[in-house]
């Protein structure tokens, strides 16, 4: 997550973004679980997703999950899935 604060928020160069991976915390565990996005809370399978999910910045999703706790979870998920 600070890798992408750095990029989105203060504008610092990043050449690799994804390298950046999800953030393992109670934000992203509670969304991924939830929605069925992870069978188990386990980081392995978490990072593996969102690797899936966004492989360009898999880190990215950290700041709309994040955010999205809550009525736009169901949002969040359906426009990730209408997308790939």
């Amino acid at each position: 997550m600070a890798v992408e604060i750095l990029e989105r928020d203060l504008g610092v160069p990043i050449s690799d973004l994804a390298g950046s991976d999800v953030a393992y915390d109670i934000h992203v565990r509670r969304v991924f679980l939830r929605t069925g996005l992870a069978d188990a809370d386990d980081v392995g399978q978490m990072v593996a997703n969102a690797r899936l999910l966004n492989p360009d910045r898999p880190g990215s999703l950290d700041l709309r999950l994040g955010t999205s706790v809550g009525g736009g979870v169901v949002r969040l998920v359906l426009d990730v899935a209408t997308a790939y």
